[in-house]
């Protein structure tokens, strides 16, 4: 696959802003042994970060032109770059995926190229093509909202169905009811995950919170606690369950399919294409990934506060899709994507339908309360996950005759987590000292709104950003950012290096909160395909700098031996992300209409 070189993809720093400079300078010298070319960030740059901590990122991988042989290729790969104990079975799952069914997988999967490449910090690298230019090669989040009910559908179909032709007219398995959620859980209250964590501090690890009153909810009765379902052997105690169970990608989220988009926007849905196969599985309930896909399509509409009335809405629809008196009046084309996504379980064989709303509804149960974990989904799309698990509980009782009642002394009040800053000290320099305490959510300094003031302060009321403005408030936080670093870096003794450090740690929660309060507006299909995805990319690429300072921020700490050259990369780092947080505000005042 060849792509044309660009001037901007040359610059290596791009490469590291994006991955970090050991997983960069270590690719690259792989590019260099291995393949005998340059490794450089794809332009327009396309980079996704998973929800486990992975990273996808399109690398080009060039030919040296000093290379005798310099009829080398060109290619354009998926580079992801696993996590800190990443699941080193994936690539065997992948083949393992191409074998079972070959022919499926050459049309809807991607394939996995070279093996799998082990750096020395113990992680991984892996490389992924696709048949089609990948200038072509949208995820489902980022095209225009009126192709995604199409292709959500036609997804769902290809997992639920084509892939498991044979599956659905002969696979189906019974396992106690609460086996089942454990199953669908996948460890998320194991131990220290975050999906435990966070349940605990809300309350749902409390064993005499069998049933719940959650805070904000409309239920006139409480709702089964989903965390005591899947943890308490009473609450689906003697009840079993019957599902369907076949091939399963395992992760169907919403940046996990490539759609094909021509440059002139032209939707060719049947080159749809799966990638990231770190969690197939072989034989799993085929409900996992139609409600994981439910629950990514509804992502971006709850992070934010919703209507009075349409969170509820939300929840109704994702309990009974078929229903069409539920009439949510928001993001119309996601509403229409959830209900072509759970309507492909029609497909199967009809003998087995009535097997599929019990085993949906616990998948749900399942899925949201992992949902949980995911910071990026804010406490409002967090809290409305619980909801919606608590909802899910209540409806798969309530669909089996004789289920049991709320037990009046076994009720617990969960309440939604307070703002994470409790307290301010005096400002230092300008810039407030915290004092926090784990109150459930993200540590930031400030709050939200004063994030969103900051912002409309560089905001003229005519609608439009002065440049000036908005370059000089970013710029003096940088500069605020650097002057700590030196400071930091030129302390007598660790101990007042440790002390001085938590200043430009300051600063880089400062400008995460001044990103933050920046969403990515709902992309109208009036708005041009190219500049959705590059404000897309822009945003994946600010945050990747954003990312960089907080991990070089540690190190910088931790070794004063080492403190100059971290104190050059964290100058660096900081000039990289003023321009790049200009650059994504620029974008998103421009907002171009026409396709």
């Amino acid at each position: 696959m060849t792509s044309t070189p660009s001037a901007g993809g040359d610059d290596p720093d791009r490469l590291a802003d994006v991955l970090g400079d050991d997983v960069a300078a270590e690719l690259r010298e792989w590019a260099d042994t291995s393949l005998r070319k340059r490794a450089r960030l794809s332009e327009p740059p396309w980079v996704r970060r998973g929800h486990t901590g992975a990273v996808l990122v399109v690398v080009e991988f060039v030919p040296d032109s000093t290379d005798v042989d310099f009829r080398l290729p060109e290619q354009r790969l998926i580079t992801k770059v696993y996590p800190h104990g990443d699941l080193a079975g994936e690539t065997g799952r992948h083949h393992q995926a191409f074998e079972i069914d070959p022919e499926f997988a050459e049309r809807h999967l991607v394939r996995q190229e070279y093996s799998r490449y082990r750096m020395a910090n113990g992680r991984h690298l892996a490389f992924q093509e696709i048949a089609f230019d990948l200038s072509e090669a949208y995820p489902l989040s980022a095209i225009a909202p009126e192709h995604q009910p199409t292709v959500a559908a036609h997804i769902a179909d290809l997992v639920l169905v084509t892939w498991n032709r044979t599956a659905t007219s002969c696979c189906t398995h019974t396992s106690p009811a609460r086996q089942y959620l454990l199953d669908e859980l996948r460890g998320a209250l194991d131990g220290t995950h975050e999906t435990r964590a966070w349940a605990d501090r809300v309350g749902l690890l409390d064993p005499s919170a069998r049933w719940i009153a959650i805070d904000g909810d409309d239920s006139p009765l409480p709702l089964p606690n989903p965390v005591a379902m899947a943890v308490d052997p009473s609450l689906l105690g003697g009840i079993d369950l019957t599902y369907l169970v076949g091939l399963s990608h395992g992760d169907l989220h919403t940046d996990n399919i490539l759609a094909r988009v021509s440059q002139h926007g032209a939707l060719h849905v049947d080159d749809t294409r799966l990638i990231d196969l770190a969690t197939f599985e072989p034989r799993a309930s085929l409900s996992r990934d139609i409600a994981t896909l439910v629950l990514s399509l509804l992502s971006e509409v709850v992070r934010t506060p919703l209507r009075p009335g349409e969170d509820t809405k939300l929840i109704d629809l994702v309990l009974t899709p078929e229903n069409e008196t539920i009439t949510p009046q928001v993001a119309p084309a996601v509403v229409a994507a959830v209900r072509g996504v759970y309507s492909a379980f029609r497909h199967i064989v009809p003998a087995y339908q009535h097997s599929w709303r019990p085993q949906y509804l616990l998948s749900v149960v399942a899925q949201a309360l992992i949902h949980t974990s995911y910071t990026n989904a804010g406490p409002d799309g967090r809290w409305w996950y619980l909801r919606l698990a608590a909802h899910a509980a209540n409806r798969f009782l309530a669909d089996r005759a004789g289920h049991q009642r709320p037990d009046p002394t076994a009720t617990g009040r969960i309440a939604r987590p307070g703002p994470a800053l409790v307290e301010l000290a005096p400002a230092v320099d300008g810039i407030p000292r915290a004092r926090s305490r784990d109150t459930g959510e993200v540590p930031v300094i400030g709050s939200p709104a004063a994030a969103r003031e900051d912002f409309r302060a560089a905001r003229p009321d005519a609608g439009h950003p002065s440049e000036q403005v908005l370059g000089e408030r970013v710029t003096d936080l940088t500069d605020r950012l650097i002057e700590a670093v030196e400071r930091a870096v030129a302390a007598a003794s660790a101990d007042e290096m440790a002390r001085l450090s938590h200043r430009p740690l300051r600063i880089v929660t400062r400008l995460s909160e001044l990103l933050g309060s920046v969403a990515v507006p709902v992309l109208e299909p009036r708005d041009s395909l190219g500049w959705r995805m590059e404000l897309r990319n822009q945003y994946h690429l600010t945050r990747s700098g954003l990312d960089r300072l907080n991990r070089l921020l540690p190190r910088t700490r931790a070794d004063a031996r080492m403190r100059a050259v971290h104190a050059d990369q964290l100058i660096e780092a900081a000039h990289a992300i003023r321009g790049q947080v200009v650059v994504l505000l620029d974008l998103l005042d421009q907002s171009p209409a026409g396709g």
